[in-house]
């Protein structure tokens, strides 16, 4: 059996703000060792955008949907600080590249909420229902055996080098199939029946999430809280309002235009220092329909170079990113170095245009969702195509609506792009960039070059040569194809008062905190 090469992603720390906000979490978590957890208390938790599901796995898309989700539903993995796949629900991950499997051995002594237990039938029930849907990041299955109570087999048609991660964290949230059977999947998706520390009371959509206490959670001594509420503030300043005044006790996904308030207010701001769970802004051209004049290259080049990127960093993101030419940040392996993109540079863009056969430029749309900086982003992508004479028009909707274009590829000309960096994009850019991918991709071009690429990137088994293919997916996509105008990888951000503890917000990945050792101070 082949061992599996795990590397460091790093990041570099972008101002002395965020130094500082370090090394102040550095003192907090000193502290914090030397306290003993308290049990008692209710975390409100503020974030910008409500979950669309939670208890239906293969509908959980959005960031918002997996960090809200880890308060009652659990994975067979989770992230470690590097971004890797390590085991929680199961026990062990083993992969076999000879045999093309993948052994996981599940925890024992686990219930779902109703009572029934966690075991290897309810683990294929679950990778099963994943993989039907077939879903980019969970293809090739071959076959989900379970070998006994608890051990299931993965057996793929070709090897696949990100299997572990896709099973752990993707593929991983694990559900009561006796309650989504007996309930049905539109019910399942608003009731969700996992085996995590805290279960679902009520949910009033775009409005609150409340929990309660797991008293029979698998952890004994855990939780710590008596319960969780989530409160969906769509607007960041009445959010960082109900902060200020203690209406709640943390705020996720805090836009970095507000990080001084909260700080003022006594709050603390902790940043992803590792990147691995951050976003990728940017513009996504309607390259797949031919009629429109994004289908052109030329076209799409002039929009990269049209707009600068260094200046939405400074002005919007608060130093809280770092301008990019492609998906990964500087120090990961998938970084290319060689890769020029298309810097800041509107007289280029405006030869490009007039190339392409625009030499007055031309009408068009972008749409933005209504949520944190995003309208104020793509309104400053306006003003850059305005000066090269491509007048855009600035639809701003509500997240679902936008969504819809998203999942259906029916923008008609841009739309704003944000998509979650990870460790290891082999797993991730084909949601979005290839054929079969679940966001965005109906909206695009599909080279035979790139598709052909991802159809080895994952089978690949020596990892110096899989990073050369995500080194040339990473051209292919933004210089030569220009599928997506890049902007920023931002750094997200998320904020808590001190007395909050054993959180893991922002730690490990940005999608994941840990309720079960959350604690509050008491008074």
């Amino acid at each position: 059996m082949k061992k599996i090469i795990v590397r460091k992603s790093t990041f570099r720390p972008i101002s002395l703000l965020m130094a500082s906000i370090i090394l102040l979490l550095m003192s907090i978590s000193v502290q914090s060792q030397d306290m003993e957890p308290q049990y008692g208390g209710v975390l409100r938790i503020g974030i910008l955008t409500d979950a669309a599901s939670l208890g239906d796995p293969p509908a959980l898309r959005g960031y918002q949907d997996f960090i809200i989700m880890n308060t009652t539903v659990e994975s067979l993995g989770r992230y470690d600080e590097n971004g890797q796949i390590v085991p929680y629900l199961a026990e062990s991950f083993t992969e076999d590249v000879e045999a093309r499997t993948l052994t996981i051995v599940i925890r024992q002594g686990i219930n779902f909420h109703d009572g029934t237990p966690l075991n290897a039938e309810a683990v294929k029930w679950n990778l099963d229902r994943f993989a039907e849907v077939g879903r980019s990041e969970f293809t090739g299955i071959e076959s989900i055996d379970v070998i006994d109570e608890f051990t299931v087999q993965i057996t793929l048609a070709s090897w696949d080098n990100t299997i572990s991660a896709a099973t752990g964290a993707i593929a991983g949230p694990i559900v009561s199939p006796t309650s989504f059977e007996e309930n049905g999947q539109d019910q399942a998706r608003i009731n969700p029946v996992g085996t995590g520390p805290f279960k679902l009371v009520s949910w009033e959509r775009d409005v609150m999430q409340v929990y309660e206490r797991n008293e029979d959670y698998w952890q004994e001594g855990l939780p710590y809280l008596d319960g969780v509420e989530w409160h969906i503030i769509a607007d960041p300043v009445t959010a960082v309002a109900a902060f200020s005044a203690n209406e709640l006790d943390a705020f996720i996904s805090l836009p970095a235009t507000y990080a001084s308030d909260i700080e003022a207010a006594g709050g603390i701001v902790i940043p992803q220092t590792n990147g691995i769970g951050s976003a990728i802004i940017g513009v996504v051209p309607q390259s797949a329909n031919p009629d429109s004049p994004f289908a052109d290259v030329l076209v799409r080049q002039a929009v990269s170079h049209a707009i600068d990127s260094e200046a939405i960093v400074d002005v919007f993101l608060n130093g809280a990113g770092v301008a990019t030419n492609q998906w990964a940040l500087e120090g990961n392996f998938a970084y290319n170095p060689d890769i020029t993109g298309y810097p800041y540079d509107p007289d280029r863009a405006r030869e490009l245009l007039a190339e392409a056969g625009y030499p007055d430029g031309f009408s068009t749309s972008i749409i933005a969702a209504n949520r944190g900086n995003t309208p104020d982003i793509a309104t400053a992508v306006q003003g850059f195509l305005a000066e090269v004479g491509i007048t855009v028009e600035v639809d701003v909707m509500d997240f679902a609506a936008q969504n819809e274009h998203v999942v259906n590829g029916t923008w008609p000309g841009l739309i704003m792009f944000a998509s979650r960096v990870e460790a290891d994009p082999a797993l991730t850019m084909p949601r979005v960039l290839a054929s079969n991918g679940i966001l965005f991709a109906p909206g695009m071009a599909h080279p035979d070059d790139m598709e052909a690429l991802f159809s080895t990137v994952r089978s690949e088994p020596a990892f110096d040569a899989k990073v050369d293919i995500i080194h040339e997916l990473q051209r292919l996509a933004f210089e030569e194809h220009v599928l997506i105008n890049p902007i920023a990888i931002t750094i997200l951000l998320q904020a808590k008062y001190p007395y909050v503890h054993g959180d893991g917000f922002n730690q490990t990945h940005a999608a994941n905190w840990t309720p079960e050792t959350t604690w509050m101070e008491q008074d």
